[in-house]
């Protein structure tokens, strides 16, 4: 790993280059003298050797690029292939740190050696994620444990890295636009890019992630009764400020129990309907959400998993992004909700427009412009999701088709801002954990969303009416 800041950013930036050289050399001179029946080939051994040079680069880096590696293995419709392939590497299969750094790493936050902290201890980490890895441990009193242990010195230079990709990388996703493509789609990259990179800082703070795995464990106890997920169980005697300790969960990784075309698609619809419901239910009971959902951090419960009728359990992993809705965010999502259920996209227009979407031109009529071209795109969405077709597919052949229809609004109807939990919920949408080019689920979404309608009105009427009382309370202004 690279330390010193000036250094990766140097490397970065030569990294980046690099790529973007490649493609404008191959637009502008190889292709044009290529027979047409070639292009397709040679178009895909120069991504396949840009996409190993991208995931060498991110794994000697670590940290953000990492996390950023991890963002873009779930982005199926932008990417082509063969960086899906390298990327989809980094979700839990990235280069670990020394056994005497970790060790050391231990013995500075317990000020105990680990044989003095632990009854055992496997030196070889379970996985390795952008911020840490994880090792699996026994405790003193015979527990069986994992500990997700940070990277040493990760901190220094988290926030550096930050700002070079933010800078670089919309950059680099465009070109690859053109590339593909041949035109711009119109998506706001930069914008995108650099919501992403203000959300994943959090992650660093271990102590805010244990306090938040605390809150979805005792959040999540419903469905946890029903069987439906598991969230290991806290040891937070073994927690400290670079080590977050807890349960530890024979399982398999969520993505390659998903590839495997021998497990029932009957069990993977139902573990696909689970990660919807997760969702639904913390929303509607709690107002707080998980907001990573690369497949890293899911796992499969399985004894049996070619067997129909053996049970299948997601289970939730890591907290560190998460969000709360506001004091109105409920309401929001409930009249959108019913305004789209209903057919009516003027109230879905006047929902977005109270929650503080904004188009360029910030009128309701410019939003409602946006909102019709939006609900129909959801209504395929959704039909794509309830056959079980091959939606990957599907937009990847019809994403520059999607984009006209929005640049047909023209630029002031683009928006220009949106509220922080709907830019959530929208990475947790366009991050699907499953891989979707591998096996489309099978799931009435609509129908799991229904079953928390009435819970989410329920609450957002608790909201209004907490609100008017606060208001009502407050003693009146006095005269000067």
């Amino acid at each position: 790993m690279l330390r010193f800041r000036p250094f990766r950013a140097v490397a970065a930036a030569f990294l980046f280059s690099q790529l973007l050289i490649s493609y404008v050399w191959f637009g502008l001179v190889i292709w044009p003298a290529l027979a047409v029946d070639e292009r397709p080939r040679k178009l895909r051994d120069t991504h396949e050797r840009n996409a190993l040079r991208l995931y060498d680069a991110f794994v000697t880096l670590k940290g953000v690029y990492v996390k950023i590696g991890q963002f873009l293995s779930t982005q199926a419709v932008l990417l082509p292939a063969p960086y899906l392939a390298q990327m989809v590497k980094m979700q839990d299969r990235n280069p670990s740190a020394s056994e005497p750094a970790v060790r050391a790493r231990i013995h500075q936050q317990y000020n105990a050696p680990v044989e003095e902290v632990f009854a055992a201890f496997d030196p070889e980490p379970l996985a390795c994620a952008s911020i840490g890895q994880v090792h699996r441990v026994t405790l003193k009193d015979g527990r069986n444990a994992v500990i997700k242990v940070k990277y040493p010195g990760i901190d220094r230079y988290f926030q550096a890295d930050l700002a070079v990709v933010r800078t670089l990388l919309p950059f680099f996703v465009m070109v690859l636009e053109y590339v593909i493509h041949h035109e711009r789609t119109g998506v706001d990259h930069p914008a995108i890019i650099a919501e992403f990179v203000k959300y994943i800082s959090l992650e660093l703070d271990y102590e805010h992630e244990t306090e938040n795995h605390r809150r979805m464990y005792e959040q999540l106890g419903g469905l946890r009764k029903k069987a439906l997920v598991i969230v290991p169980e806290l040891y937070e005697d073994h927690c400290r400020e670079a080590v977050i300790c807890m349960q530890y969960i024979e399982a398999h990784r969520l993505s390659e129990w998903y590839a495997d075309p021998e497990v029932p698609g009957g069990k993977k619809d139902l573990v696909f309907s689970s990660l919807v419901e997760s969702l639904f239910y913390t929303i509607a009971y709690h107002g707080f959400f998980q907001a990573d959902t690369h497949p890293g951090n899911f796992l499969v419960t399985d004894a049996n998993p070619l067997d129909p009728d053996s049970d299948a359990v997601l289970v939730m992993l890591d907290f560190g992004c998460t969000k709360e809705l506001p004091e109105n965010g409920r309401t929001g999502i409930v009249d959108i909700v019913n305004g789209y259920l209903q057919g009516e996209s003027r109230s879905v227009t006047e929902a977005l427009w109270e929650q503080g979407l904004r188009t360029r031109m910030h009128t309701k009529d410019s939003l409602h412009l946006w909102v019709d071209k939006g609900v129909l795109f959801l209504d395929e969405i959704f039909k794509y999701f309830k056959s079980g077709n091959d939606i990957v597919a599907h937009l990847q052949n019809h994403l520059s088709y999607i984009a006209e229809e929005f640049h047909t609004l023209g630029s002031g109807h683009r928006i220009a801002a949106v509220p922080e939990h709907y830019l959530l919920l929208g990475r947790v949408v366009a991050t699907a954990p499953v891989p979707l080019d591998k096996y489309m689920p099978q799931t009435d979404m609509i129908r799991i969303a229904m079953r928390y309608m009435g819970v989410l009105a329920a609450k957002a009427m608790q909201e209004k009416s907490s609100v008017v009382l606060r208001r009502s309370s407050r003693p009146p202004a006095q005269d000067h």
